[in-house]
């Protein structure tokens, strides 16, 4: 059976695939379930010296922020919120991360089959380009409700929108990436 595996590209690309998927996916999960205090399994050690999750929902915020400023609007950034001085305030719950389109993203690219000098660039590239639509996915929610929010209030499922969008990017990279001579 392993052989089978071995032998047939598309069936083993298949599995890992889908392997790396639930790793790195399920793997974020994990981790935010130990850092979030009060949990069962909380470590103070990994919340407080490794926490990934954190440092990317700030990092989101504090590039929110110096984008909007750039504009002329003014900012406020909470932990886990991005105020709009005048308006509403966004936030960033975990998944507005975007962390299961990079899961997909990371285990695509790492289990297609080309050497790793082809895939590294593209997987930087990739991921760069999913936290810079994030990011303006993040401002462009912030305004749109901010503006709609004196007439009354909008109602968006900005997350599938934002998904659809992202997944139809990625998807066009990773298919020029793969017909690339």
């Amino acid at each position: 059976m392993f052989a089978e595996i071995r032998s047939n590209q598309g069936l083993r690309f298949g599995i890992t695939f889908l392997v790396l998927f639930l790793l790195f996916y399920y793997f974020n999960l994990f981790f935010i379930g130990i850092t979030g205090e009060g949990g069962m399994f909380y470590s103070a050690f990994l919340d407080r010296h490794l926490n990934y999750i954190r440092w990317l929902r700030l990092a989101l915020l504090y590039i929110c922020s110096g984008l909007l400023e750039l504009f002329g609007y003014e900012t406020i950034i909470y932990p886990t919120r991005l105020k709009l001085v005048g308006g509403v305030s966004v936030g960033l719950v975990y998944t507005c991360l975007a962390y299961g389109v990079m899961s997909f993203y990371a285990a695509f690219i790492i289990a297609w089959p080309k050497p790793f000098r082809d895939k590294w660039k593209m997987l930087l590239g990739g991921l760069l380009v999913i936290n810079i639509l994030n990011v303006l996915r993040i401002c462009a929610v912030l305004l749109v409700y901010s503006y709609y929010s004196r007439k009354g209030g909008i109602d968006i499922d900005h997350h599938l929108i934002f998904n659809i969008i992202v997944y139809v990017i990625i998807s066009v990279m990773i298919y020029r990436w793969i017909n690339k001579k």
